[in-house]
């Protein structure tokens, strides 16, 4: 046998070896998911705030915690810079919160409860809030899930973790596509930059919440 057709044969075996990949994963697509942020949301505002309230900031009369001269309910995002290899309808968000365990001046999380399924909006179990849509800003590659607290003797704590889908399910995504345009939006598509105060350091998530 020819050294030429030695070295080939070398070659092959080499490639037919299992665990080796011959296809290198594209960087930070598995590696930084999934990803986690947490924040807090503030109270509501007004005698008669609750789920339909308007989002505003709340208009207060002295501190702590003063007199409200407006009705609404409070809310905000948070949000995760998604790695450069993975887009926005290739991950799932899960969203929950939490009630706040000590003063409102060094507060901590208590147990987090669900809010709505992972990119299914809907109210969080703790009560009087709710996970209302993803949205992602296109100009930072950003995907945030917005919340809405109506609560007014309360500020929450809030958690997202982002967890790469891994299971396609093509007629679930197929019933997603011709879904009612009265159905609320899973996902607000935003071209332009997320808020910056919104954007987390995320920590590494834990894989039993990705569902």
């Amino acid at each position: 046998m020819s050294r030429f057709a030695l070295l080939a044969l070398v070659t092959i075996l080499w490639l037919e070896m299992p665990g080796i990949s011959q296809v290198p994963q594209p960087p930070g697509l598995i590696s930084a998911i999934p990803m986690r942020h947490e924040g807090i949301q503030g109270r509501g505002c007004g005698d008669a705030v609750n789920e339909h309230s308007p989002c505003a900031p709340c208009t207060r009369l002295g501190e702590n915690p003063g007199v409200a001269l407006n009705t609404a309910a409070n809310c905000g995002n948070l949000c995760i810079k998604l790695p450069a290899a993975l887009t926005w309808d290739k991950v799932v968000l899960v969203a929950e919160a939490a009630e706040i365990v000590g003063p409102d001046s060094n507060p901590s999380p208590g147990t987090y409860r669900p809010c709505g399924g992972p990119d299914r909006p809907g109210p969080c179990d703790i009560g009087h809030i709710r996970y209302e849509m993803n949205q992602y800003y296109s100009q930072d590659h950003t995907l945030c899930g917005r919340f809405k607290n109506w609560a007014t003797d309360k500020i929450r704590y809030v958690r997202i973790t982002v967890c790469e889908k891994v299971n396609q399910n093509w007629f679930r995504d197929f019933l997603t596509f011709v879904q009612p345009i009265n159905r609320p939006k899973k996902t607000e598509v935003i071209d332009g930059p997320a808020p910056i105060e919104q954007i987390g350091s995320p920590s590494r998530g834990g894989s039993t919440e990705c569902g």
